[in-house]
């Protein structure tokens, strides 16, 4: 197999990975990204750090299946760096040699450079996710409403069960609060079937696009709960947040009505309440501060 790849392609995986490839960790293999054939003409890279799991389709610029067409790990680090090292018009074409590691040739305008990429085999990356049953949903409508709920998780790794965004199937709401502020996201169609804590991950607040139509769910069984979200080009699965989330129905009524109130605040919080007052846009979207 030899995959062309141009300095676009490079960026949009190892932007994608950054957020999933742990900087450290004691499994070596877990810094390496999985290279597949889809078909003929698309690619699936893949990487994770156990907890989470992301798989990203790519076109690369030229797919060569010459010989095996054997999935292959590659080091991130080193595709980081070939990032920064790539002019606009270069081109980087691997070609695995063994399950030791990956011929590599960076072709620049001057000339070619080939090397050597030491790697892992490729039956030692974790397996990816067992699918579940997800529902369609509006990309558009859902991340948004995830992302604008994240505002109000809890930072406290002390209070874990605080640190993701409550899925409410019954109610049809996210809810996020860190015991001081809450903010409920009511959507018209709940795509998510089973209650849970989605995790406010980098790769749900940065990666996941806010467009088009995508499949979304939760499982969950002895070892816990499971989200699962599917665009038209990845597939992004992370493991819930353990506990139980508290009952936010006896902070926020049911129904506000006419919920007024005055308080009074300095210069100095003026920045500060700038930046939360936004929030406040409708019936649907209510953030409360306590």
């Amino acid at each position: 197999m030899k995959i062309k790849m141009n300095k676009q392609q490079i960026n949009e995986i190892t932007t994608a990975m950054n957020n999933v490839v742990p900087r450290k960790s004691g499994l070596p293999v877990l810094g390496h990204i999985r290279f597949a054939v889809v078909d003929e003409n698309q690619l699936s890279v893949a990487a994770t750090d156990l907890e989470q799991t992301l798989v990203l389709n790519v076109t690369p610029e030229k797919l060569e299946c010459i010989g095996s067409d054997a999935p292959f790990l590659f080091p991130f680090d080193e595709l980081k760096e070939l990032k920064r090292s790539m002019k606009k018009a270069d081109t980087v074409t691997l070609e695995p040699a063994n399950d030791d590691g990956v011929s590599l040739t960076q072709s620049t305008p001057t000339g070619d450079l080939a090397r050597f990429i030491p790697s892992m085999p490729v039956d030692e990356f974790p397996m990816d996710p067992e699918p579940m049953e997800l529902v369609e949903c509006d990309l558009a409508v859902f991340i948004p409403a995830f992302r604008n709920a994240a505002f109000s998780a809890s930072s406290n790794e002390t209070r874990l069960a605080l640190t993701g965004v409550y899925a409410d199937p019954e109610k049809n709401v996210l809810v996020a609060t860190d015991g001081r502020r809450m903010t409920t996201r009511e959507l018209d169609a709940f795509p998510i079937q089973k209650d849970g804590i989605i995790p406010v991950t980098k790769t749900m607040m940065k990666t996941i696009p806010e467009s088009g139509i995508g499949r979304i769910g939760i499982s969950g069984d002895d070892n816990g709960e499971t989200f699962e979200i599917q665009t038209e080009n990845m597939r992004y699965v992370t493991k819930c947040v353990p506990g139980t989330y508290p009952n936010y129905n006896q902070v926020v009524p049911g129904n506000l009505g006419d919920f007024r109130t005055t308080f009074q605040f300095t210069a100095a919080d003026a920045d500060t309440l700038g930046t939360l007052l936004p929030h406040l846009k409708n019936d649907s979207d209510r953030t409360l501060f306590v």
